[in-house]
C-alpha cells in the first residue's frame, strides 16, 4: 500500500525538486514555497530528497509494524476535518498515535510526522485542527513542512500572525495564506474553526475575512 501511494505520488515530489533546483533561476511563482536563504535551500533540498526515497512511507510501515495502536480516524474526527478541509486533505492517509510518548512531553501536546497525529491525552477538537493543517501542509508541500515548521517556532512572530487586523490587511493586498509562516497557517485556521463555532460572537466581516484564508486550503494545491 506504502508503495503503491509513493509510486503514485512519485510525478508530484519530482515536480517539487525539479522546481527547487531550478529557484531562483525561474520565476518565483513557480516554487510556491520558496527558500528564503541558501541554508534553508539546502535544508528543503534535503527533506525533497527524502520524499524522493520514500521516508515517509518508510516510517508509516514502520508505525504499522511497531505501533498498534495508531489507527485510522473515527467518523467524528473525519467529519470534523472535512467540514474545515473538504477534499483538500487525503483523509484515508492520515493516522493517529493517541498513545504517543516520544515528542508529547517535552515538544509539544501533540504533533505531525508526515500523516499521522501524535499525542498522549484527549486533544481538543481546536488542536486536533491545527494538527491538521500540519498534515494538509505535508501533503501539499512535501517533508519541508518540518523545517518550516520549526523555523516558525523559533522565529520573533511564532504563532501570532497579527490577529484579525492583519490578515484584513493581507487580504486587501491580495495576500493568501502562504503569505504567514507555517505555524501561524496552523493558527490562522485554528481560528477559523474556533469563529465557526461561535458565529454569534463574531460579526460577518470577521467570519469573512477567515473565510478568505480558509478557502486557500482548496485553492493551493502541489500543482502550483
Amino acid at each position: 500500500m506504502e508503495l503503491i501511494y509513493l509510486i503514485k505520488n512519485f510525478p508530484d515530489r519530482l515536480l517539487r525538486i525539479v522546481r527547487h533546483l531550478g529557484f531562483p533561476f525561474y520565476k518565483i511563482k513557480t516554487q510556491p514555497c520558496p527558500s528564503e536563504s541558501l541554508s534553508e535551500w539546502f535544508s528543503d533540498l534535503l527533506f525533497y530528497l527524502l520524499d524522493i526515497f520514500g521516508l515517509p512511507e518508510i516510517h508509516q510501515s514502520l508505525n504499522r509494524l511497531f505501533k498498534w495502536n495508531t489507527r485510522l480516524l473515527t467518523k467524528e474526527e473525519e467529519e470534523l476535518g472535512k467540514s474545515i478541509f473538504g477534499d483538500s486533505v487525503d483523509f484515508l492517509r492520515v493516522r493517529i498515535d493517541d498513545k504517543a510518548v516520544m515528542g508529547t512531553k517535552k515538544m509539544a501536546l501533540a504533533y505531525v510526522s508526515f500523516n499521522t497525529i501524535n499525542y498522549r491525552y484527549k486533544i481538543k477538537p481546536e488542536i486536533f485542527i491545527h494538527e491538521m493543517v500540519h498534515i494538509w501542509q505535508y501533503q501539499r508541500f512535501g517533508s519541508i513542512y518540518i523545517g518550516r515548521a520549526i523555523k516558525a517556532q523559533k522565529s520573533k512572530e511564532g504563532y501570532d500572525y497579527g490577529g484579525v487586523a492583519n490578515l484584513y490587511k493581507t487580504m486587501l493586498r491580495g495576500g493568501t495564506l502562504l503569505n504567514f509562516n507555517f505555524e501561524q497557517q496552523a493558527d490562522i485556521i485554528e481560528d477559523y474553526y474556533k469563529v465557526l463555532k461561535n458565529t454569534s460572537s463574531h460579526g460577518p466581516m470577521i467570519i469573512n475575512i477567515y473565510s478568505y484564508f480558509a478557502e486557500d486550503l482548496s485553492q493551493i494545491n502541489n500543482a502550483e
